[in-house]
């Protein structure tokens, strides 16, 4: 009954198999949110520094102080950009991210299925076995029965 040992490990294998990569799709769905969460903290900041840096109804600003507000204001609008694309870019990779945890998932339940199916593989060969066994026996036990009455 080697088969049923091979059945076994084998069994075993895909069980594991799909535990690591139901973990797997857990630590991409972990990434995912990070990434969300660092992409609205970006554009949060960007928006911040804009606030900040808003230009307001300011008189008696001498040339140089008007500038070095124009400049601030220029400076923030800058970093606005910058981290629009950064959020953009950490959006791309969580969605990148939500798609591997979606593959990871689907093996795993993959994985289940065919170790499911192989345990009931096992099962039926086990049970036939065990019936092929006990067949043989009740023959024998007949044969021998057979055989003590013709000698008598």
């Amino acid at each position: 009954m080697r088969w049923l040992a091979d059945t076994r490990r084998l069994s075993a294998l895909k069980q594991h198999q799909a535990s690591c990569a139901r973990k797997q799709a857990h630590g991409h769905r972990q990434a995912e949110q990070e990434l969300r969460e660092a992409a609205v903290a970006a554009r949060l900041s960007g928006q911040h520094a804009l606030e900040m840096a808003a230009l307001t109804p300011e008189n008696g600003l001498s040339r140089q102080a008007l500038y070095e507000r124009l400049r601030q204001l220029s400076e923030a609008r800058a970093q606005v950009a910058e981290t629009a694309l950064e959020s953009g870019r950490l959006d791309e990779q969580a969605q990148a991210r939500a798609q591997q945890a979606q593959q990871a998932q689907a093996q795993g339940l993959l994985l289940e299925r065919k170790q499911r199916k192989l345990d009931h593989w096992a099962k039926q060969m086990h049970r036939i076995a065990r019936a092929r066994l006990q067949r043989r026996s009740q023959e024998h036990t007949q044969e021998e029965h057979a055989c003590r009455l013709s000698h008598l």
